[in-house]
């Protein structure tokens, strides 16, 4: 591994900590997830890597949400078409405008 290498690495680690640290801090419930797709490459479901604090007060148990998927814990965002919009997003690259109430 070269110097520029391991200059780029460490730049990606402290943005890293930098973006984390900034969605901990917001107000609002923030999560990140992982992609859960098919043979074809189509999203189906997330998997919950992370969640801020806001996000944490809406769990009943939040030390058990992490791993699980997202149609699990949210089935309100199914139900009311919002996890489909997160989908069609995942698969287009493109963003989706709509209103949705929980």
């Amino acid at each position: 591994m070269t110097g520029v290498d391991r200059s780029q690495g460490t730049l990606r680690e402290l943005g890293l900590e930098l973006l984390l640290e900034v969605l901990e801090r917001l107000p609002d419930a923030c999560t990140l997830s992982r992609a859960l797709r098919d043979d074809r490459g189509r999203a189906t479901d997330m998997t919950l890597v992370w969640m801020n604090e806001g996000a944490r007060r809406g769990q009943p148990d939040p030390d058990r949400a992490i791993g699980r998927r997202c149609t699990e814990l949210w089935p309100q965002m199914v139900a009311n078409g919002s996890f489909g919009a997160c989908l069609r997003v995942l698969d287009s690259g493109e963003p989706e405008r709509g209103e949705f109430h929980w």
